[in-house]
């Protein structure tokens, strides 16, 4: 058995192998899961009313790329 300390000697080494081991994509992979799991703790955090506001905001800006997108087929079809 081991005792925390130790554990966490282990675990620092293990993180700091990886750490050495990462190329470019496994860096951007690792930060994409942090931002992910940031994410998903400040969702949490957000009250209903907060996340009706960010979904409408989403919402018109979906629509906005997608009347953009409509705009640029037409243009394109007509030259």
């Amino acid at each position: 058995m081991t005792t925390e300390e130790q554990n966490q000697k282990i675990i620092q080494s293990l993180a700091n192998a990886t750490f050495q081991s990462l190329n470019l994509n496994g860096l951007i992979h690792a930060a994409k899961f942090y931002c992910i799991k940031e994410a998903e703790a400040k969702f949490e955090e957000l009250d209903d009313e907060t996340k009706g506001k960010i979904l409408s905001e989403l919402e018109s800006q979906e629509k906005a790329q997608e009347e953009t997108a409509q705009v640029q087929e037409t243009a394109q079809q007509s030259v």
